[in-house]
């Protein structure tokens, strides 16, 4: 480029040397890629442009395992977005991910559904420098399927065994040993010393189990409108789940969901604030009264207000008298000897505040 002095790659390479094969946003039809691994990115240049719309296609085997590993992302926030579907038809429910804004490399995004679509577009105004994304498509073999001999002073892992690799290779199928009496760090506990490893060699992941561990917890109904999302809140009232807010696939949320159980959630309201959804609110519970603090609108538009809730399963706020403080998001919230305490957040300039506030008399509803 003799304007920036910076060289860029040829449409579909990429690299240091532009040596390498990459395929890049273009308009109308979908790219399909078949590839066991390969690159995909919205442009070579250092900004993408405005009003793009495309859309990358990964197919492998039937119910073969398709890994997406990001680079460093960049979009304009709430406008440009990435999606991650599971199939072509883009439903929602087959949505595996939605990025917008800024995240560091690393973000990984899995389907084993034997396809995974990449859909990016922009609006009219504002660009940054998009995204890189290396692909993977692992196949359905197990090891059953091996037939080779194992090394010497290995043994076969379990036929059943999926095959990272294809086809399956002795990393795959062979281990050297058993977990025995293995050494683990500190908040893991041991497995039982006749596990097999899976690998050739034996790392403590395999041998090895957090002390403290989470289950992945499915919602058995999820309530009409209520998106995936995330710039949310969620606190625990007594007995009670409480989130309120966010943005999701279907634009920002004005609502409060609560569970009992964490498995069944109920949406009490859709118009929660007067002034409109938000996200990026920061919530506190004190007493009995779950408080809403600050966030911003769809346009980026900060609030100052200060809410409080009582009953989640009415989702009625009521609006505190307005704080002495200015309007911000991504703001800390704490509920602390009786007050409520605000620290920090997100400015309406988009710079990032270094203040803290705390209410001057015990907060309405602490009692």
């Amino acid at each position: 480029n003799l304007d920036s002095g910076k060289c860029s790659c040829a449409p579909d390479r990429t690299g240091l040397n532009c040596t390498e094969h990459s395929y890049w946003c273009t308009s109308g039809q979908p790219r399909v890629m078949t590839e066991s691994s390969g690159t995909l990115q919205v442009t070579g240049s250092e900004l993408y442009s405005n009003d793009m719309n495309c859309t990358w296609m990964i197919v492998g085997p039937p119910d073969a395992l398709i890994t997406l590993i990001f680079g460093a992302f960049s979009s304009e926030y709430g406008y440009d977005w990435a999606r991650v579907y599971a199939n072509p038809t883009s439903n929602l429910e087959d949505t595996l991910a939605t990025f917008t804004g800024t995240y560091p490399a690393g973000m990984t995004v899995s389907s084993t559904t034997g396809t995974l679509v990449v859909w990016f577009t922009s609006d009219i105004t504002v660009v940054s420098s998009g995204f890189t994304a290396q692909w993977s498509i692992a196949g359905t073999l197990t090891c059953d399927s091996f037939s080779l001999d194992c090394p010497e002073g290995t043994h076969r892992v379990s036929n059943t065994t999926r095959c990272p690799s294809l086809p399956c290779t002795p990393e795959d199928c062979c281990s050297h040993e058993l977990c025995g009496n293995a050494s683990c760090p500190v908040g893991y506990g041991a497995v039982r010393p006749e596990t097999v490893c899976v690998s050739l060699y034996c790392y403590p992941l395999e041998c090895c189990q957090a002390l403290y561990s989470w289950q992945t917890l499915t919602p058995s109904a999820t309530p009409s409108g209520a998106y995936p999302r995330f710039d949310h809140c969620t606190v625990a009232l007594g007995e009670v789940l409480v989130t309120v807010g966010g943005f999701s696939p279907g634009g920002i949320m004005n609502d409060v969901l609560w569970s009992r159980d964490g498995l069944s959630w109920t949406q009490s309201t859709t118009q929660a604030f007067p002034t409109g959804g938000r996200g990026g609110l920061g919530c506190a519970v004190l007493g009995s009264r779950v408080f809403a603090v600050g966030g911003f609108d769809i346009d980026g538009r900060n609030f100052g207000e200060v809410y409080y809730m009582g009953d989640p399963l009415s989702g009625i706020w009521t609006l505190v008298e307005l704080p002495g403080f200015p309007p911000r998001g991504y703001a800390g919230v704490a509920a602390f000897s009786a007050r409520l305490w605000v620290v920090a957040g997100y400015a309406s300039d988009h710079t990032g505040l270094n203040d803290v506030y705390g209410s001057a008399e015990p907060a309405a509803g602490a009692t």
